[in-house]
């Protein structure tokens, strides 16, 4: 596994538009601090997340026809907090956008140095680009770091459809035309 493409910018694609960064901003969450036992499906919820009108965009509907099933939704970090290493268990491939310039906001990504070594690792950070679109590879391992006072808030697109590859969905979007505005 190569660390040199978990991660694409899609940075000739437009800003987000602002109605859904105020969205994703400025929503209500959910107050985490109230989730106790039982938890729905028996699981403790891990991220809070609200549901994005973004996917009622000509863009999200493009994506959805060609892909099927896509997620469309908010995720809100806390404040000096950690999404622990993981691979998505859902998706093979999401597309964030990142809400605001969060500095000390880390996604890493990593991989063993050696199948010898369970503990030294290759990492890799993906760079985000501030309202614009990047695609992610969540078949590596990875995890969300948030080393800020501030929450982390992203638009996440998580592509549901198993057999569709990373590969897939970068292909399809640096081949897609050039347009104005979601």
């Amino acid at each position: 596994m190569s660390l040199n493409d978990c991660f694409f910018n899609l940075s000739n694609f437009p800003n987000l538009d602002q109605k859904y960064i105020d969205e994703g901003l400025y929503s209500e969450y959910p107050d985490l601090t109230k989730f106790k036992p039982p938890f729905p499906n028996g699981k403790v919820p891990k991220i809070i997340s609200i549901p994005s009108s973004f996917k009622e965009t000509d863009f999200f509907k493009i994506l959805e026809k060609h892909f099927g099933d896509i997620s469309c939704v908010y995720i809100r970090n806390f404040p000096w907090s950690t999404y622990d290493w993981h691979c998505d268990i859902l998706t093979n491939v999401n597309i964030n956008f990142i809400l605001h310039d969060n500095k000390n906001s880390l996604v890493l990504f990593r991989d063993r140095i050696s199948e010898y070594s369970a503990i030294q690792y290759n990492i890799r950070q993906a760079v985000y680009c501030p309202f614009k679109p990047t695609i992610l590879n969540t078949q590596v391992q990875h995890c969300v770091i948030n080393l800020n006072d501030d929450h982390r808030y992203i638009l996440n697109l998580g592509f549901l459809n198993k057999s569709v590859s990373y590969q897939d969905v970068k292909e399809f979007l640096t081949n897609f035309a050039v347009f104005d505005s979601y």
